[in-house]
């Protein structure tokens, strides 16, 4: 059977003849097939990935759904940690730019680790420290509860939290695309993404129930809300616990040690091209950024904008359940249908209309006025939920760098989208929430054209990317 390219492109050439498209050409011949060159950069030493996928593949999106449980939980965290601590606003807002700042720091670092140690043992280590990080955020709140806790104590736990999503996010996206036939590879990923969506609901339903919903005004709030805290990181340790047990014993079934190959040097040296002179790479970090800051802007804004009389005029709580079950849950069932539609439909098409469909929900939202404004906003979710994995999936396969360090390029850049965010809140004070949602728009543009020049076969003129290394 022929390697079959991601974006849905064939890698067969003719004999004797070079393959097209200079560096970004599927193979070279002093390089092993993609697929084969993606179980290396991995570290994963079984050749028939047909064959070992099947029993991992659960356990990865296990782990997918835990990323999203405890990853969620600590953005709900500024009502909480104010009468906790008794914080303003600003302060309590680094519970959620303490994560953002931890997995810049170690996006990096842990593309080296992967690359030392290969994806098994990185996950692993991964969930070992968000064990950890949950078990020094259930210490902190039950210290806060006796009145003995500090706020640098719940930083701590979500800065060693973020330390663990990051060598997750670095090492379990290449293992599910490596989990089965590569022509799959995005329609395994975006199945994940949708056990990371189930993941966030989860989250966000037990934050509101043990966390939340302690809040109040009353005398002795603060050490309920502390208790509460407490309880609900040690619920997610103790899951995580188990997640890391069933990969131990689903990893070691399959024979998979995680230990780096090194059994070619050329490959390995054709393979270790700087990602960071790499357009294909470059282009997917910066198109990663743009989808990440593009949908935390929406989100945030989503409740304000539903709210106003010109739009939807919805009480806020309303709003919220809107952004919930509307905006969110549109995600997650796009996550599902996604998985469905690449069996059939290559990648890169599917990124480009999935691009188009935000970008015009983004325009709709951008006039300000009616339901029609409202709806169109909210389809951006159901646009969103694949673009993360398709967009991850399309730049591994198209980049020569090493997949190690381009995972690790992706994951990094996650973080630039805070620069969208910020962009997007000084246009809503200046102009309105309604031109707000031309900074998004502008990213599902640069998304657009990214699908586009994916799409294009590998050594196509028109590509664009197809020169440099």
């Amino acid at each position: 059977m022929s390697e079959s390219d991601w974006t849905g492109h064939s890698l067969k050439r003719e004999p004797g003849r070079p393959p097209a498209g200079g560096h970004f050409a599927g193979t070279t011949e002093n390089q092993p097939p993609p697929s084969k060159q993606l179980r290396r950069s991995v570290g994963l030493m079984v050749e028939d990935p047909a064959m070992r996928g099947n029993g991992r593949l659960p356990v990865l999106m296990l782990t997918f759904g835990g990323l999203g449980l405890f990853g969620t939980i600590g953005s709900t965290l500024v009502p909480a940690v104010r009468p906790m601590f008794g914080l303003g606003l600003s302060a309590a807002m680094a519970v959620q730019w303490v994560p953002l700042i931890g997995g810049g720091i170690f996006a990096l670092p842990m593309g080296s680790v992967l690359t030392r140690w290969g994806a098994v043992r990185t996950m692993l280590a991964g969930l070992g420290l968000s064990i950890l990080g949950c078990l020094v955020l259930g210490a902190a709140g039950l210290a806060a509860a006796a009145q003995r806790g500090s706020f640098a104590e719940v930083l701590a736990g979500l800065f060693v939290l973020s330390a663990g999503a990051t060598a997750l996010q670095v090492a379990i996206n290449p293992l599910v695309l490596d989990s089965g036939p590569p022509e799959t590879g995005p329609s395994r990923l975006v199945l994940a993404q949708a056990a990371n969506s189930l993941g966030v609901w989860l989250g966000v339903q037990l934050s509101s129930a043990q966390v939340l919903g302690r809040v109040t005004d009353r005398p002795g709030s603060a050490a309920a809300v502390a208790e509460g805290l407490a309880q609900t990181y040690l619920v997610c340790a103790s899951m995580l616990a188990a997640v890391l047990l069933f990969a131990r014993v689903a990893f070691r079934r399959d024979g998979e040690t995680g230990a780096a190959d090194n059994s070619s040097a050329a490959a390995e040296a054709v393979g270790q091209a700087n990602a960071w002179r790499c357009p294909w790479a470059l282009a997917g970090a910066l198109a990663i950024a743009l989808y990440v800051g593009a949908e935390g802007t929406i989100g945030s804004l989503l409740v304000s904008y539903l709210h106003q009389p010109e739009v939807l005029g919805l009480p806020l709580a309303v709003a919220g359940l809107w952004l919930a079950n509307g905006y969110w849950g549109c995600a997650a069932l796009s996550r599902l249908g996604g998985a469905v539609l690449l069996r059939r439909v290559p990648a890169a098409p599917l990124l480009a209309g999935a691009a188009l469909l935000a970008a015009v929900g983004c325009l709709v939202a951008a006039s300000g006025r009616g339901a029609p404004a409202g709806f169109g906003a909210m389809s951006t979710g159901l646009a969103n939920g694949v673009m993360f994995p398709l967009v991850f999936a399309v730049t591994l396969r198209r980049t020569r760098a090493a997949v190690a360090k381009v995972s690790a390029m992706l994951v990094l850049a996650i973080s630039g989208g805070a620069l969208v965010s910020i962009l997007a809140g000084q246009v809503a004070e200046r102009h309105g929430l309604a031109h707000a949602f031309w900074v998004p728009l502008a990213g599902y543009v640069f998304l657009f054209g990214f699908a586009i020049a994916a799409w294009r076969p590998h050594g196509s003129p028109a590509a664009g990317l197809s020169h440099a290394e």
